[in-house]
Order: C-alpha cells, then sequence, then structure tokens
C-alpha cells in the first residue's frame, strides 16, 4: 500500500472514532456513561480489551513500519500520536482496575469530560487537517 494512502486512511479513520463517539457522547448523555462502565470497563476486564489492545500494538508497530519504508511527509507525526495510545492500551492491560476509576471519575466530572471532549476534537481537526492537507 502506498503510504500517502495507508496515513490518510488513517488519519481519517481516528478523526471519525473522535467525532463519533463525541456524537454518541452528546445524543446519550448519561446513557452513554452508564454503557461504557457496563459494559466496555465492566469490574472483571473483558477479554475483548486485551484483542483491542493488541491489535492497537499491532498498529502502532506497522505504522512506524510504514514510516520507515515509505517516503510519506510526515508520517512521523500521525505514528508519534498513535504511538501515545499506548499509554491508554498499558493500563488497560496492566492496570486495569486503576484506569477503571479513572474512567469512572473522568465520566462522571463535568470539568473533565469539558477538557477531554475539547483535546479529542481539537486532534480530531489536526488529522483531518493532515489527511486532507499533508497526505493528499
Amino acid at each position: 500500500m502506498d503510504g500517502i494512502v495507508y496515513f490518510r486512511l488513517l488519519a481519517f479513520f481516528w478523526a471519525g472514532l473522535a467525532l463519533g463517539s463525541r456524537v454518541l457522547m452528546g445524543l446519550l448523555g448519561k446513557k452513554w456513561n452508564q454503557w461504557e462502565m457496563s459494559q466496555v470497563y465492566q469490574k472483571d476486564r473483558p477479554a475483548f480489551l486485551m484483542v483491542i489492545g493488541a491489535g492497537g500494538i499491532v498498529l502502532v508497530l506497522v505504522t512506524w513500519y510504514m514510516v520507515f519504508v515509505t517516503n510519506a511527509p510526515y508520517g512521523w507525526v500521525l505514528a508519534l500520536l498513535q504511538t501515545l495510545t499506548l499509554v491508554k492500551i498499558g493500563a488497560l492491560l496492566l492496570r486495569y482496575e486503576a484506569f477503571r476509576d479513572f474512567a469512572q471519575r473522568t465520566l462522571n466530572d463535568s470539568a473533565r469530560m469539558r477538557r477531554l471532549n475539547v483535546l479529542v476534537l481539537a486532534l480530531a481537526v489536526l488529522l483531518i487537517v493532515l489527511g486532507v492537507v499533508v497526505y493528499s
């Protein structure tokens, strides 16, 4: 696969995920919080989080591979942003109870949620700019 196409698709994937989750959070309100804590971050870590975590690690490795074997401009920017997801993946895989407590506190604190949403939306805009302007 062409490096430019890979990075463009990856940028749009992450931007879509960021925007889609914020839209759903806005539409569902407290129902989102209940769903996230009862289905995604259950008391006992669901097996699918291990699969998602492993997939995330593979995606980071593939992305860095693409940085080094293609001549995609600024591919390292997207690879670096994606590498930061390893913090969340590490918490999910290695410190699940602490992560679940953090998620619960964040979902129930409107100021924290507002800051998180602003950050996620800013990252989505950056990813869209990368996809449209840089990786075109």
